[in-house]
């Protein structure tokens, strides 16, 4: 799980006993529907700490035959004050906070979302910098490189607040132990394989039913999350409900 408790930062690493006794059993509900005439159903499900999937049905308005899939998603679930933030250095440049919005992220997309956000950046903006982000799948890795120059990925920034010193994301992405030196690119010293796979744990092909329940629980760790999918070109609406329950 991507989110490591700080000395120096206030977070709950244990749910207090009576915390964990009130939330048991409390069954929560995600629903919402969609027109597949012409655009396709896709929507991710996750939370912001483990959980279970309890059910997950799908009702349709006529049985026009058509495709349906849920997917465990893998990924980084990025979290507001918990784990997204990282320090970099850039020639000499002041150090720089990158602050990651708040969502779920497959590696690629997480990439793509750190290289919007480093793009943005006043200063490096100003300086006409841009920046590469990868995620390698096989190698398990992200690398960031800058349009010109050497960067730097600070683990500890000791010229700033001591809350907001330690790079929290650095974990997310891999940069778990120590500051890296300046180079032309930096990379994970840590291996994060598998952020972009998916697996079916619902998968009907040219189905004409007008429901569909699965009633298995499947188990969820922060950093998983339920993709729910329907093919475009079938005329039918399609409505989903999932029953889970936060672990906590």
């Amino acid at each position: 799980m991507p989110i490591k408790y700080f000395t120096d930062r206030v977070q709950r690493a244990q749910v207090p006993a009576i915390d964990r006794v009130l939330a048991k059993r409390k069954i929560l509900v995600t629903n919402g529907s969609q027109n597949t005439a012409s655009t396709a159903l896709s929507t991710v499900i996750s939370r912001n700490n483990d959980w279970q999937i309890d059910d997950i049905q799908f009702t349709f308005s006529n049985a026009n035959s058509r495709t349906f899939s849920a997917y465990i998603k893998n990924g980084r679930k990025i979290v507001t004050d918990y784990n997204d933030y990282f320090w970099v250095l850039v020639n000499n440049y002041p150090y720089e906070r990158i602050v990651l919005d708040a969502g779920f992220y497959s590696g690629t997309e997480l990439a793509a979302h750190m290289k919007t956000k480093l793009d943005a950046n006043t200063d490096f903006a100003a300086a006409g910098l841009t920046f590469t982000v990868t995620y390698d799948e096989a190698a398990g890795t992200f690398t960031i490189a800058p349009s010109t120059g050497t960067i730097k990925f600070i683990s500890y920034n000791n010229a700033t607040l001591r809350w907001l010193a330690d790079s929290i994301a650095g974990c997310v992405i891999g940069f778990n132990n120590t500051s890296t030196s300046f180079a032309s690119s930096i990379v994970s010293d840590t291996n994060v394989y598998g952020l972009n796979t998916e697996v079916a744990i619902v998968s009907q092909t040219a189905s004409t039913a007008t429901s569909y329940i699965r009633d298995t629980v499947n188990t969820m760790s922060l950093d998983q999350a339920l993709h729910l999918t329907s093919n475009t070109g079938a005329d039918v609406i399609v409505n989903y409900i999932v029953a889970y329950e936060d672990m906590v």
